[in-house]
């Protein structure tokens, strides 16, 4: 059976207690045209309302999860019509729709020794998402916080839409991507379920599952929301083992020219930290960090480094790439068999760090490759800044990564 589901919204007035809890109005910028108004509840009875108008949930803040109380300092004119408005407490993406409701209400004019006068006002709006009602195949943890999507515009027809998922160790979305349906309601499906978060047991195995959502045409329209097919990734989803522990110097064999010009750098610096004075002698100068290194006379030894990182192969003359993570074929790209290959452009500065300047590739491969790559650690033995490329390549036969200099 076809349920509507939808938002809902709540009002209240303010009492002079809350109102002295929440963000008052500043006497010094009230509401517009306040001046000689009259505060209700203290100096006038609050007006009773005799036209209301509903404000209206927006659909984006809705299916985002935005909620939230926005509470609004309301002028109501000696007609008993909203003269202004202020937003005292705000929830971005909700203001504007109470101000626009608000604005069309009408009260019964208040009267002080029987002249009409303004009154100010302190007025709630509490925005307040209904849980969307999602039938689970077992094995789908609870949805236990999130919106429904917003009913495609100018819904004719039945539409349809699938979302795949990836659930975190928190029951947040870690991923998600439109798998089928109409590209409208795809879109505003993966919106909604980006917002979306589940009960999920502490040190569960990472779960995916696709969400389906069925619109029919109203009024009002309809919606049935569907979580089928879990899967269980225990085995990717696994920790990556902890880096081995590189070696201290490189062979001789792979590197001659080490031995003879990768000592000189300690003993370069030797003289800059601590230089007394014939008069006076100073005490030794504290270690600082610093990019001002004093010029070499030979060339820079080549990095011929190895990788303690798992599938990660260093091309020639690379350091010693020390941590990180291992190259990990995406769980959505895994259960949809995309492959393919992702190039990472990326800089090592003088501590091993690395910066990404670029990431080229398919869109389900792109966020684990940078990820990966801003993960290592590189151990430097020249002083330049090193740039490099990674080139990833993922298939259902092995993942792996080849790091390379850059082209000049």
């Amino acid at each position: 059976m076809l349920k509507k589901i939808a938002p809902f919204v709540l009002l209240s007035l303010v009492s002079p207690a809350l109102r002295a809890q929440t963000q008052t109005p500043s006497p010094a910028a009230p509401v517009a045209g306040a001046a000689d108004a009259k505060i209700a509840g203290q100096e006038v009875p609050v007006p009773a309302r005799r036209k209301y108008v509903a404000p209206e949930y927006p659909a984006a803040a809705a299916a985002e999860g935005i909620r939230g109380i926005v509470i609004l300092e309301v002028l109501i004119a000696e007609d008993g019509k909203v003269e202004s408005t202020r937003v005292t407490r705000s929830i971005p993406g909700l203001d504007e729709a109470a101000m626009a409701a608000v604005r069309l209400w009408e009260y019964e004019p208040t009267k002080l020794a029987g002249k009409p006068v303004k009154v100010r006002l302190s007025q709630s709006i509490t925005f307040a998402l209904k849980l969307p009602e999602l039938q689970r195949a077992p094995g789908i943890p609870e949805l236990k916080s999130g919106g429904a999507p917003p009913a495609p515009s100018g819904l004719a027809a039945a539409e349809t839409a699938s979302v795949m998922i990836a659930l975190g160790s928190q029951g947040e979305v870690r991923e998600a991507a439109v798998v089928e349906g109409n590209p409208a309601v795809g879109e505003a499906l993966l919106r909604a379920v980006k917002a979306w978060r589940f009960a999920v047991a502490e040190g569960s195995a990472s779960v995916v599952f696709t969400v389906r959502a069925d619109w029919a045409p109203g009024p009002p329209p309809t919606l049935i929301l569907k979580a089928t097919d879990p899967r269980n990734l225990a085995v990717t989803a696994a920790p990556v083992p902890p880096a081995a522990p590189a070696p201290v110097a490189s062979p001789p064999s792979l590197s001659p020219q080490a031995p003879t010009t990768a000592p000189p750098e300690p003993q370069a610096a030797a003289p800059a930290a601590a230089t007394p004075t014939p008069s006076a002698p100073a005490p030794p100068a504290p270690e600082v960090d610093t990019d001002v290194l004093p010029a070499r006379q030979e060339p820079p030894a080549k990095e011929e480094g190895v990788s303690a990182v798992a599938d990660v192969v260093l091309g020639e003359n690379i350091p010693d790439l020390t941590k990180g993570r291992r190259p990990v074929w995406p769980p959505l790209a895994r259960l949809g068999d995309i492959t393919g290959e992702v190039v990472v452009r990326f800089s090592v500065d003088l501590a091993g760090k690395v910066t990404v300047h670029s990431v080229e590739g398919p869109e389900m491969l792109k966020d684990a490759a940078g990820q990966a790559v801003l993960s290592w650690l590189f151990r430097r033995t020249a002083i330049d800044r090193l740039n490099l490329v990674a080139t990833f390549k993922y298939g259902a036969d092995r993942t792996f990564a080849k790091v390379d200099r850059a082209a000049p």
